[in-house]
């Protein structure tokens, strides 16, 4: 089944067009073992222009950390008590 990640498109006249390249690594866990395969789709993004070729930055990723502090100052702006989840009674 497709994913439908990437739209093809024609190039005008008016468009740059950037190389890419396929970078795969292979994330292998202490013991040797092969844990996962990644692979990314790189660019020269240096030869981008801001306004021009590209309108906004994009990260795809967030680590938990990042996460759990805008959680946080966004529930203390709004009033609420912090608590620890490890006290919480089940």
């Amino acid at each position: 089944k497709a994913r439908k990640t990437f739209v093809e498109r024609t190039r005008s006249k008016q468009t740059r067009t950037f190389k890419v390249r396929w970078v795969f690594t292979v994330k292998v866990g202490e013991d040797g073992e092969i844990i996962e395969y990644k692979a990314r789709l790189v660019t020269q993004g240096f030869r981008q222009r801001p306004g021009i070729d590209f309108t906004e930055v994009f990260a795809p990723t967030i680590r938990p950390e990042q996460l759990r502090l805008i959680l946080a100052v966004a529930a203390m702006a709004k009033g609420a008590t912090m608590r620890d989840p490890g006290s919480a009674k089940v």
